[in-house]
C-alpha cells in the first residue's frame, strides 16, 4: 500500500502527527437517518478511512463542517465490507496532513457521490425495487438532478 493515499473525514482540530482513535458514532438530534441507526456499520473499537477522497469528504461534512485528513495506519489495516466504496479500518491512524478544513459538500459533489453510490448499489443487485425507485426520484429531485 506504499504511496496510496488514505483519507479520514471527521472531527476538526487534528494536526500532523496526531493520532485518531475510535469514538462514539455522532448522532444529530432530529435526523431520521441517525434515529434509524444509519451508521450501523460503525465499529466502536475501529477508525475508518477510504481511498476515495469524496467519500472522506462526505464523512467530514456529516460531522458538521469537519476536516478531511490524509492518514496512515497504526497497526494492521483491514478491508471493510460494510461500505459501498473501498474502505478500511484499523485501531488508530496517524495524521500525515490536513487536506481540507470546514468541509461542506457542494451540490455538484453530492450529485457525484449519489451517482457513484447508485452505481455501486446496482452492481450489487440493490435498488431495483419500486420503493427504491420512489426514493431515488425524491433524492434526485432534492439534488436538483436532471430527469
Amino acid at each position: 500500500m506504499t504511496g496510496d493515499v488514505l483519507y479520514h473525514g471527521g472531527a476538526s482540530g487534528f494536526r500532523a502527527g496526531d493520532r485518531i482513535t475510535p469514538h462514539e458514532t455522532k448522532r444529530c438530534a432530529g435526523c431520521p437517518i441517525c434515529a434509524a441507526g444509519g451508521d450501523a456499520n460503525h465499529l466502536p473499537d475501529r477508525v475508518f478511512v477510504t481511498r476515495l477522497r469524496i467519500y472522506g469528504k462526505y464523512y467530514a461534512s456529516k460531522w458538521g463542517r469537519g476536516w478531511l485528513y490524509i492518514v496512515e495506519p497504526e497497526g494492521p489495516l483491514e478491508r471493510s465490507v460494510a461500505d459501498p466504496f473501498e474502505t478500511y479500518h484499523a485501531a488508530a491512524f496517524r495524521v500525515v496532513a490536513v487536506s481540507e478544513r470546514g468541509v461542506e459538500l457542494t451540490m455538484s459533489e453530492r450529485r457525484r457521490l449519489y451517482r457513484l453510490w447508485k452505481d455501486d448499489d446496482l452492481a450489487r443487485g440493490r435498488g431495483d425495487r419500486p420503493e427504491m425507485s420512489a426514493a431515488d426520484f425524491q433524492m434526485r429531485r432534492l439534488l436538483k438532478m436532471r430527469e
